[in-house]
């Protein structure tokens, strides 16, 4: 899975021919079909790689995914940390020659908290003051707390302090509104054609399966941006966009599926990049049920996972192994990594008998296992069911003896909520790259708290680290949240979500990040 912009899917047919010639200054980029409705919907379905390169919000993302000055030069935030005022550059431009004015951002706010349009993620800019309730209907519009000072400056006032909120302007769902092509035409005489960009690419031509974006003639930072024109394709055929790969036709094939790496690894291995995502699989364990209140237990179980042999996405990387809980490369973070347990470094052949050798200490043996349900959403290829089975055969070792419960995805979460269940198998992605969004789900009032884990002290230090405003004090506190979490095994990790891509050796300014995201105005492309 990429990024949140997996929203809204819908095919838009196999690999055609190319339909431009293979030039230097043109980059060829696949994936598979995805497309993300913009605002307003009457522009139609973009693919979501061409919408990241058409729109930019107040800020944009650098190579690595993190948060720069994009139409807003610079910014301040109010001692309080609720009121942020962003200062729009100077000649900002649409690519029908309109200006970009704060009312834009003004009218892209309002249409995505409009109840009338009940947009999936608009819960992502919830911070914003009285958003969520617009968003119910339970307040008017004129309630939101986003203002227009003057056409070069905007305000956003918060409903808390959110240190994250920076990260969140890059995000699809802060993109600006041409508010005056919205007022000319209103909604209803809005159509796919009169779709317009403010970013670095201007789309051109969408034809099903091909998008085309050439480079904006009044993007500023144009004279920085090399490559003159983007040919995206969607491609449902895989086996066909490989061997366009290989013969040099496309440049970058994003998040490949599990079904390419046997011909990756035989064709490609050294174009091939394996990065964590903001993702992680893990086991949440029922607090409620005796023994897991123990924490030598879950510690035990913990221990005895070998996580090498996980591996759902048939990366055979180590980096996809988990022992902490907030992703590497996840934005405001400490220094160093996701936290890892002394153990998480020993022999596994150690690990075993320290986990035997604790399980004995409390009666169970070979002869006296330990019972343990462990369930699990069944899947179509099954992926799901075969991790846990490795899991029970490890456990074994132990002296432990699983048996395998699965559900309906449909009715999975609920059945979990009902808490019938010892252990069970969760993945979350986060919605926002920030360490709070996966730590706040051991909090004791998280909905995603299916285990009610009640960690000492856990709660109050996740209310300080909100209200926190120095991003290097949060993230360590934040970072102590985690050790606490992982040495008390509040869950336990298994894998980190992991995407793959293929990037030809002729591109440059493309690195490997959390978000997966790789905008074009950084890349650069020499001859194959």
């Amino acid at each position: 899975m990429t990024s949140l912009v997996r929203a809204a899917l819908l095919a838009l047919g196999c690999l055609g021919s190319v339909a431009e010639p293979v030039l230097a200054d043109t980059l060829n980029l696949a994936h598979t079909p995805q497309t993300i409705y913009a605002y307003p919907t009457a522009f139609g379905p973009i693919d979501p790689i061409a919408m990241a390169d058409c729109f930019e919000g107040l800020l944009a993302a650098d190579a690595k995914g993190e948060a720069i000055p994009g139409q807003a030069a610079s910014w301040t935030i109010s001692p309080d940390g609720l009121t942020y005022t962003f200062a729009l550059r100077e000649g900002l431009g649409w690519s029908n020659g309109d200006p970009v004015v704060s009312e834009d951002f003004v009218a892209a706010f309002r249409w995505l908290f409009d109840p009338a349009n009940a947009f999936e993620f608009a819960y992502l800019q919830f911070p914003i003051r009285n958003a969520s309730a617009i968003a119910s209907g339970a307040l008017g519009m004129d309630q939101l707390g986003v203002k227009a000072l003057d056409p070069r400056t905007v305000e956003i006032t918060l409903e808390r302090p959110a240190p994250h909120f920076l990260q969140l302007l890059t995000h699809s769902t802060a993109y600006p509104l041409p508010s005056a092509l919205l007022a000319s035409k209103g909604r209803v005489g809005l159509a796919p054609a009169d779709l317009v960009c403010n970013g670095p690419y201007v789309i051109t031509a969408r034809d099903g399966e091909l998008t085309r974006a050439e480079k904006s003639k009044r993007y500023y930072d144009r004279s920085q941006v090399e490559i003159d024109a983007i040919n995206y394709y969607a491609v449902d055929d895989v086996p066909a966009a490989l061997e366009r790969f290989k013969i040099g036709e496309i440049d970058m094939f994003y998040d490949l599926p599990v079904s390419a790496n046997a011909w990756i690894d035989a064709n490609a291995a050294g174009e091939s990049h394996v990065a964590p995502f903001l993702g992680l699989s893990y086991l949440t364990v029922n607090f409620d049920r005796s023994p897991f209140d123990n924490v030598a237990v879950r510690r035990a179980l913990s221990m005895a996972i070998d996580r090498s042999q996980l591996d759902p996405q048939g990366v055979h990387s180590p980096r996809a192994e988990a022992y902490g809980l907030v992703p590497d490369g996840t934005a405001n973070s400490a220094p160093g990594g996701s936290y890892r347990p002394e153990w998480a470094d020993w022999p596994y052949e150690r690990r075993l008998a320290e986990a035997r050798a604790a399980l004995e200490g409390l009666g169970y043996t070979r002869d006296n296992p330990l019972a343990i349900e462990i369930h699990y959403a069944n899947n179509a290829d099954d992926t799901h069911q075969q991790m846990v089975r490795a899991i029970s055969r490890m456990w074994g070792e132990i002296g432990v003896k699983a048996s395998l419960y699965d559900a309906a995805p449909q009715s999975y979460l609920s059945e979990l909520h009902a808490g019938d269940f010892d252990l069970a198998r969760l993945t979350w992605f986060l919605d926002v790259s920030d360490p709070a969004n996966i730590l706040e789900l051991m909090g004791s009032a998280s909905e995603f708290n299916m285990g009610h884990y009640l960690g000492e002290g856990v709660d109050d230090l996740l209310a300080q680290a909100n209200d926190e405003r120095d991003l290097e004090q949060r993230a360590a506190l934040l970072a102590d949240i985690e050790r606490r979490l992982v040495d008390d095994v509040a869950i336990i990790p298994l894998h980190w979500a992991i995407v793959r891509n293929l990037i030809a050796g002729g591109l440059t300014g493309i690195e490997d990040n959390a978000k997966n995201i790789h905008p074009s105005r950084w890349v650069q492309k020499a001859s194959r």
